[in-house]
């Protein structure tokens, strides 16, 4: 995806039932439990939820430029609907982010249930200011 210019020594696989460690050289393979069943028609939009949801672990982000590709790509995603339904499965700081980036892609998009699935009370700190995501107050991202 380009967020990060660093070359992962660990790598993490994303399966629903499999548990997987394999050691290939300095190169560490592990699974991580995927939060939906993955197939042909939802690894993209997987994608971009697991990185949302790992944002505050990727090494050497450039946090400004790290929004302005998951805003483009996000954006460029057929069918937003799937997105926001797919989003709901994953934990609130994840859904907190794909609900100020789609209120910046598209504003008139209907969020109700993104927004009734999380604790209002909640604050999720990632270090992100009004110059780099303007509704994060919206979503209690700080």
């Amino acid at each position: 995806m380009g967020l990060t210019t660093q070359v992962p020594k660990n790598v993490k696989i994303a399966t629903r039932d499999k548990r997987l460690e394999l050691k290939l050289g300095n190169l560490k393979v592990t699974s991580i439990k995927s939060n939906v069943d993955i197939n042909d028609s939802n690894y993209r939009y997987l994608e971009y939820l697991d990185a949302l949801k790992d944002l505050k672990s990727i090494p050497d982000l450039n946090k400004q430029a790290a929004i302005k590709l998951l805003t483009d790509g996000i954006s460029q995603l057929e069918d937003k609907k799937l997105f926001l339904q797919l989003a709901l499965k994953y934990p609130p700081r994840a859904r907190a982010l794909a609900g100020a980036l789609m209120g910046l892609i598209n504003p008139l998009e209907d969020l109700t249930a993104l927004r009734k699935s999380m604790n209002p009370l909640s604050d999720f700190e990632f270090g992100l200011g009004k110059e780099i995501l303007p509704n994060a107050a919206t979503w209690n991202i700080t």
